[in-house]
């Protein structure tokens, strides 16, 4: 009778880390699926934003051309808000909004604008590069 007790508690116990082992990797798996997607969506966002910004500042009157590019950093910023998770959305929207005001600026690399929007540049790498890193305790 002992001994069937202390099986079943081994029993028990085997099942319960099993059970919290299949969570673990069910985590890991859905991070892993994020992580992927995200990353995409980062970079293009990254990269539409600084070849924005360059269009802005370059001073070559481009202005069709800076709001064409603007039209695609909004929809990227969208995708950014989509997958997510929060703190990369918002970062997202404070490099939009200041790439967007750029041309109406009219700022120089050097102007304190201009300084404010590359902050705003590395806070969403940071951001980014911290949702990347996330092993499934965001969403």
């Amino acid at each position: 009778m002992v001994t069937s007790r202390i099986s079943a508690r081994t029993v028990q116990a085997q099942l319960a880390s099993q059970s919290e082992e299949a969570e673990r990797q069910r985590r890991f798996t859905s991070a892993q699926a994020r992580r992927e997607p995200r990353a995409k969506a980062y970079a293009e966002f990254l990269s539409a934003a600084q070849d924005t910004w360059d269009t802005a500042v370059s001073g070559d009157g481009s202005q069709d051309r800076f709001v064409e590019e603007l039209g695609t950093l909004r929809k990227l910023r969208a995708t950014v808000a989509v997958v997510g998770p929060e703190p990369v959305a918002v970062s997202a929207t404070t490099v939009f909004n200041g790439v967007s005001m750029a041309l109406e600026v009219a700022a120089g690399s050097e102007s304190p604008f201009a300084m404010q929007v590359h902050a705003a540049f590395g806070e969403f790498i940071e951001a980014a590069r911290t949702a990347l890193e996330d092993e499934g305790h965001q969403s």
